[in-house]
C-alpha cells in the first residue's frame, strides 16, 4: 500500500551545522550543537547528541553555505535514533524573510541537481 504525503511543504536532505538553545517557561534548559538532517520552509528534521522535550521552544543559528540564519521553533516530535543520538522535528514560529529566501535557495538548488539526467 502506498503511503500518502501529508506534507504541504518539499523536504530535501541537508547536512548543516546548528547552534541551539532549548527553553521551557522561558527557563534554558539545554544548549548545544546539533546538525540538520532534512530542511523544509516550514521546518527541519533535527539530530542532537541530547533529547529535546516536544513542545519546547527553541532558538538555532543554523550554518546554509556562506549564510547563518537564526530561527525561533517549537519542538514537534522527538525521539532517540540510537543510544546517543535523538531526532527532532522542528516547527518555524517566528523566521526572518531572509532566512526564509536562504531555505527557498537550498531546496531550489537541491531540486535542480536530482532533476538533471544521469549520464
Amino acid at each position: 500500500m502506498k503511503e500518502i504525503e501529508r506534507r504541504k511543504n518539499i523536504r530535501v536532505s541537508s547536512l548543516n551545522l546548528l547552534d541551539l538553545t532549548v527553553t521551557e517557561d522561558e527557563i534554558i534548559v539545554n544548549q548545544g550543537m546539533g546538525r540538520t538532517l532534512n530542511v523544509s520552509e516550514s521546518g527541519i528534521l533535527l539530530e542532537t547528541h541530547f533529547q529535546i522535550p516536544v513542545k519546547s521552544a527553541l532558538t538555532l543559528a543554523v550554518a546554509i553555505g556562506n549564510d547563518l540564519i537564526y530561527i525561533n521553533a517549537n519542538a514537534i516530535h522527538s525521539a532517540p535514533k540510537d543510544e546517543k543520538i535523538f531526532t527532532t522535528g522542528i516547527q518555524y514560529m517566528d523566521i526572518d524573510q531572509s532566512a526564509l529566501q536562504v531555505i527557498r535557495k537550498l531546496i531550489e538548488v537541491f531540486q535542480r541537481q536530482t532533476a538533471k539526467p544521469s549520464p
